[in-house]
């Protein structure tokens, strides 16, 4: 009985480790589309810390966590967070000043459930200070623009 029990729970264990070979580690989701999209807005009482020293009126993301093989990565899989945050007037001044901004295209920011205001007619810029900023609080900055009002941002946990 106890060679039975020993070699069923040794099956058991390489059965599970076998199986956690299946799976690959994603770094990013490619041109596949998200497994899981949460749409989050600030009426769910739930903001993102990397902008809690900015003053702002309103912030819409999402929280997208991809797959692979039509299955969830093994481990904890960390979120990324696509959204528009509307800043106050007083707070997109300063930020204008405070960092250096330049020109740039609107980058590939593919938001599911939120509409970005006016993408082809205002003219977006990104700053590397302002994005070493957000990124030294943990977070790291795939893209973030800003048209002098509001800001949209792609960002990944690591």
């Amino acid at each position: 009985m106890k060679k039975a029990l020993c070699i069923l729970l040794t099956s058991a264990v390489l059965f599970t480790l076998s199986g956690c070979s299946v799976f690959e580690r994603i770094d990013n989701g490619g041109n596949r589309e998200p497994e899981l999209v949460h749409y989050l807005h600030s009426g769910d009482n739930v903001t993102l810390s990397y902008f809690d020293e900015l003053d702002y009126t309103n912030i819409e993301y999402e929280e997208i966590a991809w797959t692979t093989n039509d299955r969830l990565a093994v481990g904890p899989t960390e979120p990324w967070y696509a959204g528009v945050l509307y800043l106050t007037e007083e707070e997109a001044d300063r930020l204008w000043d405070e960092y250096e901004w330049e020109e740039c295209e609107f980058p590939d920011i593919e938001l599911y459930d939120i509409e970005v205001p006016q993408t082809d007619s205002n003219v977006w810029c990104s700053s590397e200070d302002f994005n070493e900023h957000i990124g030294s609080q943990g977070i790291q900055v795939i893209d973030i623009v800003f048209d002098g009002s509001v800001i949209v941002f792609y960002l990944k946990t690591f």
